[in-house]
């Protein structure tokens, strides 16, 4: 009788075993990411350095980053054309400001947050698609670079780029009806010297 449940429990933990070795090789294989300690999709900082605006108002100050695709699949966003100096592509942001000081006093959203706080403080817009607008393919594991205004990431402020993955069928984003995805990237990223400007 013991040597039967002494068996028994052999086999319950060597199945167990095998079960949970499967499970962790069937989740390394679904892993989407080629750099396995990277987001899938991230932004970094390059560089400051000068750039021509523009837009009207814009300072000659600049930023470059660079969006990387870490997927094992082509990411596809919205992108215009720009003078070589100035990056690889000129890439269509929003700019926002969390509003943590605001919530929680009396504002039912975070809405109502960002609307009293751009009423309070001059927030740049960002550079927004118009009705027409290039569509560029950043493939497996590529990178591109760009640069912004320095003041569009003034303190507090952070940018979000639109994107989609490529198994997405573009003529469905273009109507919208498949979701974009975002990436973001602040000011709180940058190196220390530039917030202080």
């Amino acid at each position: 009788m013991k040597t039967a449940v002494f068996l028994l429990s052999a086999f319950c933990l060597i199945t167990i075993s095998i079960g949970a070795q499967q499970k962790r090789v069937a989740r390394k294989g679904t892993d989407v990411r080629l750099v396995k300690d990277k987001p899938s999709v991230y932004i970094t900082f390059e560089r400051f350095g000068e750039r021509e605006p523009l837009e009207t108002g814009e300072s000659r100050e600049g930023i470059w980053l660079r969006f990387h695709n870490n997927t094992k699949w082509p990411i596809s966003l919205r992108a215009f054309g720009v003078p070589k100096e100035m990056g690889e592509v000129g890439m269509y942001y929003e700019i926002e400001e969390l509003p943590q000081s605001l919530l929680g006093r009396g504002f039912h959203s975070s809405t109502e947050a960002k609307e009293e706080i751009k009423r309070k403080r001059e927030i740049p817009i960002g550079y927004l698609p118009g009705d027409s607008f290039d569509v560029i393919s950043i493939e497996s594991g590529d990178s591109i670079l760009f640069s912004i205004p320095s003041e569009h990431l003034a303190e507090g402020l952070y940018l979000r780029i639109a994107f989609n993955y490529g198994w997405e069928d573009q003529n469905d984003v273009t109507a919208g009806r498949e979701a974009y995805h975002h990436i973001t990237f602040s000011s709180s990223e940058l190196p220390r010297r530039q917030k202080n400007r």
